[in-house]
């Protein structure tokens, strides 16, 4: 993996198979009753295969998607390693994954430039008559680059307070893993400490917040 790095993309059935390994290994570091077969308590964070795969999911795993077009495969199985780990480790990958991993790679920085102008053409046409054509494109963004699509959505909704629902009826065909992007992505947006969350006079509740967000999330 030290060797491939983020061309893993380059071969989508071995990915598949590696991402099947790492959701087997991760198993039985879950405490789960034999019975129901369902989790029983905390896995143990500081596990050393726990550990193993984070630094596989940061380094390797979650690069790889962007450079995949719309593969959803692919994301199925990022997504059946992620929801091994609990929800503040997840978004903390969501976040180093957002603002540092598309820098840090010369094929990443084009693929960031390329999916946020096509994120933003897709947004700036999307409407109730355009979303049969375009949920297609909208879902396979979401599967390489959600951080970058969501980002863009969230801001759109922002500002204009009917894209609320369009949008949530192109996501309809979203993964799971793409649903949890948005969930840290539209957070992220009501933590942000330079928005005002009323209006001038302090009354009022401000523009953003009522442009269809909580709506959103709800």
């Amino acid at each position: 993996m030290r060797f491939v790095g983020l061309h893993i993309f380059q071969d989508p059935l071995f990915l598949t198979k590696f991402l099947r390994l790492g959701r087997l290994h991760l198993q039985p570091t879950i405490p789960t009753d034999p019975d129901m077969k369902l989790p029983t308590g905390v896995p143990e964070s500081e596990h050393p295969v726990r550990r193993f795969w984070f630094m596989i999911l940061r380094r390797y795993l979650l690069p790889a998607p962007p450079l995949i077009w719309g593969n959803a495969v692919c994301t199925v199985k990022v997504w059946n390693i992620i929801r091994q780990y609990e929800t503040v480790v997840r978004w903390r990958l969501y976040g180093e994954w957002k603002d540092h991993t598309y820098p840090s790679h010369p094929e990443l920085r084009i693929q960031a430039v390329q999916a946020d102008r096509e994120s933003k053409g897709i947004l700036r046409w999307l409407a109730l008559n355009t979303i049969d054509s375009l949920s297609g494109p909208v879902v396979k963004l979401a599967h390489s680059n959600p951080c970058i699509l969501f980002q863009n959505a969230v801001n759109q909704i922002k500002a204009y307070e009917n894209l609320a629902t369009v949008v949530i009826q192109a996501l309809r065909y979203v993964t799971n893993m793409g649903s949890d992007v948005l969930v840290f992505i539209i957070l992220g947006a009501f933590a942000n400490p330079n928005k005002e969350w009323v209006k001038d006079d302090g009354v009022n509740t401000s523009d953003w917040l009522q442009s269809g967000l909580v709506n959103t999330i709800s």
